[in-house]
């Protein structure tokens, strides 16, 4: 996920205020700057150095940069971030539009910028190898694509037995354009009792962040409308690519 600069933007929403990372919060703050040039590639691109210096010097165990390293590198593309002034220790975040592969490493960027511990699941293939470590210390869940069974009830045990567990979800499923949302995360919120948190990355104001969370109603349309209409503005790095926000025919009612 992509960004910069720890302070809230303007969007509209009365209930956002300044992003305050639990470390070096004061010289996150001195950071601030106008818009850079250089695009996500470069910046992602400095990311991961910072990640393979830090891990040489750490292990994996603790192979994350601190928040004031990130913001030293976002604030040179230009992103700042946006974040509720409260997000509850338990719920579902929700991340849309996921258009690109750039979508992660900015939200994995904006996790260690807040120091939120952000969990995610991933596919089991890229939990081999070295690579196991690391996406395991960054929050990732592994899940086996072709054995799905069990996942629902694993997630909501989860949910009951951790203090801290604010699960990142992405509905549409994939990157490519889908005509439907995915309806495992309505499900998911309901059996743990959890709300849902909106998160996003928005490639046309260059923010990232979390801008509204509720508890859903049970009502799929009227849950779906609202969602909908938080994400309006919300613009893709690929805009053709955003799924629509909608479940299957037979899942709204």
């Amino acid at each position: 996920m992509r960004f910069c600069a720890p302070m809230i933007a303007s969007t509209g929403h009365a209930a956002m205020q300044s992003v305050q990372p639990m470390h070096a919060a004061s010289s996150i703050s001195a950071m601030v700057s106008g818009p850079g040039d250089l695009g996500p590639r470069s910046c992602m691109a400095l990311i991961l150095a910072r990640v393979v210096v830090d891990s040489r010097h750490s292990g994996a165990d603790d192979a994350s940069p601190s928040s004031s390293s990130v913001a030293r590198l976002l604030r040179l593309v230009g992103w700042r971030a946006v974040l509720i002034p409260s997000l509850p220790m338990r719920r579902v975040v929700l991340v849309y539009p996921h258009t690109s592969n750039w979508d992660f490493p900015i939200g994995l960027a904006f996790k260690w910028m807040t120091s939120i511990n952000f969990r995610f699941i991933a596919k089991n293939s890229l939990f081999r190898g070295p690579f196991d470590p690391l996406f395991r210390h960054w929050g990732g869940i592994p899940v086996n694509r072709d054995q799905p069974g069990g996942l629902l009830g694993r997630l909501a045990g989860a949910f009951a037995a951790e203090h801290d567990f604010r699960l990142v979800i992405t509905p549409e499923g994939t990157r490519a354009f889908t005509n439907h949302w995915k309806s495992g995360f309505c499900r998911l919120a309901r059996t743990a009792n959890v709300p849902v948190a909106l998160a996003f990355i928005d490639y046309g104001r260059r923010e990232v962040g979390v801008g509204a969370s509720f508890q859903l109603s049970g009502d799929a349309v009227a849950d779906l409308a609202r969602i909908a209409a938080f994400y309006a503005d919300k613009v893709g790095r690929h805009p053709e690519r955003a799924g629509l926000i909608r479940f299957p025919d037979n899942l709204e009612s």
